[in-house]
């Protein structure tokens, strides 16, 4: 479990695994493998990252180092002391990204299981808390080795982002 976990934390991410590049991004997703192999909560995960301390030194608070539009601060206690919410989003983004992925390895095995009877299909945390892009996503059906609208595999499609990823069938009713 925790190397399918370790697989799977912050690769699809290209600013966040730049910021958490090296042995801090190696540190993350060892504190965040065993927090969900031991079933911890988002609360637990997130205290778990604020004591690692975080990305120290010269951090992007946005973008990318040595990109243009990057912002960067000296942060000597850690990103993650300084700015909690910094691992709150983190280790949101990432177990919804674990969840997602889990339940996609479980629809290809029912598509394995039932050919051309499967597909995959968006649905969106439907509140006030919906963005344009999962908005637009939600109840998208593709085939199941398609990508979704934009190119995106599954979610999340951002940080914070609230979606999942689930089977359909037109056989089935609502």
């Amino acid at each position: 479990m925790i190397e399918r976990g370790d697989r799977l934390l912050m690769r699809r991410h290209r600013r966040s695994a730049a910021r958490y590049a090296g042995q801090v991004g190696q540190d993350i997703k060892r504190q965040l493998s065993i927090g969900m192999v031991r079933q911890e909560s988002i609360f637990q995960l997130a205290n778990r990252l604020r004591r690692l301390g975080g990305p120290r030194g010269l951090v992007a608070t946005r973008g990318v180092l040595g990109e243009p539009g990057a912002v960067a601060e000296e942060i000597s206690e850690g990103l993650f002391t300084r700015y909690g919410h910094w691992a709150d989003r983190l280790v949101r983004t990432e177990v919804i990204g674990a969840y997602n992925a889990v339940a996609d390895d479980g629809i290809q095995e029912l598509a394995r299981e039932n050919p051309g009877q499967v597909m995959r299909r968006w649905d969106a945390a439907m509140d006030q808390r919906l963005c344009r892009l999962c908005r637009e996503l939600h109840g998208q059906v593709v085939g199941v080795d398609e990508p979704f609208a934009h190119g995106i595999d599954r979610p999340p499609a951002h940080s914070r982002c609230r979606c999942a990823v689930g089977a359909w069938s037109r056989s089935w009713t609502l």
